[in-house]
């Protein structure tokens, strides 16, 4: 051997060894604070003052925002829902991301990568340019595209000619590019050399599994599998980030339990108030979507299962069941806890979903932080009466004297909704003496008047005067304000009413949050 190469040879095996020494010399853990992002998802891209402070106050410093889906016509690849922004939208520095609807992974084989990079491209910046017009600040560009493992050699093909075809995408330019990941590929070596054309990844640590049927349905996260692939996830060429839950989703199944797909109709609050539905079961679950035995296995999702007892108006639809998942803040107290063990390769988390407005399909901002803070508090339900004289009863001859109307308002001032359920929310209602004539139950889904049985509950026997109503709905969502009555009384002595509530906790596995209020009541003179 010449002394060249004998130079070679050593300088070879010096790289070897400083590079196996950093491996074995990382840290297990990655140092400093856990950084959180979100993907916004929906139409328009807009952050309202409030939505910019929870975000600030939970850390976020960048958003990834959906700004277009790719799909194809069987001939060329196109792009539709192209995102539109609105007030707030430049707030925050932005990722735009392009998934890839499920006609496009399907066909992902078929089409040339040639032809593919030509036809992405030009729309993917065009999508850049809008969004700068608008004025937001762009730093990166990420492809969300779940192909088959088996061809991630052909989507890191797509992406090195994509960034070959635009300056702006290549290494260095002040853009950076990424993509999503399955959490399966994490098992493959292929998603390493994907990984080497990535500024990083993020492996998406959800619904790796979905049961087929009503009996198999799966919760969206899985604790077990999110701990298992990250000592996977730090043999990625690239940083990397974790894309975790706080969502749910509905689903339906035939009247033969096989699935037939997403549902968007309902929410599972208003599912629950048709008199076509009929609830089955609503549990906490564990990670194989069967009622939790203990905290400890409960993964922090309620599975609420309703079946159809009618058919539609175009005679289909009888038997079938309607599924959800309910995500709770426990979900983020989960995957937190586990990604506190993070590797050195991981630079945070996105979260996905922001939430919609309203929508308790996933967490609002306000829960995340909680839960990331450790200081998950149970629901908060406040309650207030309103009472007033009904001279009208006096004046139309209904009544000798004048009655007394009772309203009862009752509001989620927390941050999470209570569980869902035909039981989530119990409001009885106890007076001194038999008074009620007659109660309504306007925002709550029943009413029912009797004489206490001692059980919490009511005995109804021939029309006479109640003594006690009891208000049930079967959910309560964040910030929402019920009312329950009128309850008209008729005597015209001093009362004393009890007021009592009871609401299923959203934060806990079979908790309740109680409480109760005295009220005296003072009905009219005639």
């Amino acid at each position: 051997m010449t002394q060249a190469r004998k130079t070679i040879s050593w300088i070879f095996l010096i790289v070897v060894v400083v590079a196996a020494a950093r491996l074995v010399l990382r840290p297990a853990t990655h140092p400093g604070p856990l950084h959180v992002s979100f993907w916004y998802w929906h139409s328009p891209y807009q952050l309202t003052s409030n939505d910019q402070k929870e975000l600030r106050e939970i850390g976020v410093s960048q958003m990834f925002v959906r700004a277009g889906t790719f799909t194809q016509d069987g001939k060329h690849v196109l792009l539709r829902l192209p995102q539109e922004y609105g007030s707030g939208a430049s707030a925050f520095p932005v990722h735009l991301v392009f998934n890839a609807d499920g006609g496009m992974v399907h066909h992902f084989g078929d089409f040339s990568v040639q032809q593919m990079a030509e036809e992405m491209t030009p729309r993917l910046m065009l999508q850049l340019k809008r969004a700068e017009s608008a004025g937001l600040n762009v730093q990166g560009v990420q492809l969300d595209i779940d192909c088959p493992t088996r061809l991630l050699p052909r989507y890191a093909a797509l992406i090195r000619m994509i960034r070959s075809r635009e300056p702006r995408l290549r290494r260095g330019s002040g853009l950076q590019f990424s993509t999503t990941g399955l959490w399966s590929w994490l098992q493959s070596h292929e998603v390493v050399a994907l990984s080497r054309e990535l500024d990083f990844m993020v492996p998406q640590a959800y619904e790796g599994l979905t049961g087929k049927s009503v009996d198999t349905m799966r919760t969206v996260s899985d604790p077990d599998s999110l701990r298992a692939g990250l000592p996977l996830a730090e043999r990625l060429a690239c940083p990397y980030w974790i894309g975790v839950p706080t969502y749910g989703h509905a689903l339906v199944f035939d009247d033969q339990g096989a699935m037939l797909g997403v549902y968007h109709r309902l929410s599972a609050g208003d599912a629950l108030r048709q008199s076509t539905f009929v609830q089955q079961q609503a549990f906490g679950a564990d990670r194989l979507g069967r009622p939790a035995s203990n905290p400890a296995d409960w993964v922090g999702e309620e599975i609420l299962k309703l079946k159809a007892t009618q058919a539609d108006r175009f005679g289909r639809g009888k038997g079938y069941s309607l599924c959800y998942t309910i995500p709770t803040p426990e979900m983020v107290t989960k995957w937190a806890a586990i990604l506190g063990s993070r590797g050195s390769g991981c630079q945070g988390v996105i979260v996905y979903r922001m939430p919609d407005a309203g929508s308790p399909m996933a967490l609002s901002l306000n829960a995340v932080r909680q839960a990331l803070e450790g200081r998950t508090s149970p629901s908060l339900v406040e309650v207030r009466t309103q009472v007033q004289s009904d001279p009208f009863a006096r004046i139309e001859g209904r009544a000798k004297v004048i009655p007394v109307d009772l309203m009862v308002e009752m509001q989620n001032a927390g941050g999470v909704p209570a569980f869902f359920a035909t039981d989530a929310v119990k409001l009885t209602v106890h007076f001194s003496r038999p008074c009620v004539d007659s109660a309504v139950a306007r925002d709550m889904d029943s009413a029912v008047t009797g004489s206490a049985d001692g059980q919490g509950g009511v005995v109804s026997g021939p029309r006479t005067l109640a003594d006690t109503v009891v208000f049930t709905r079967s959910s309560l969502l964040p910030g929402e304000k019920v009312f329950a009555g009128p309850i008209q009384l008729t005597s015209s002595q001093s009362l004393q009413a009890r007021i009592e509530w009871e609401v299923r906790d959203l934060t806990t596995l079979g908790g309740t949050v109680r409480g109760s209020l005295d009220v005296p009541l003072r009905s009219k003179g005639s």
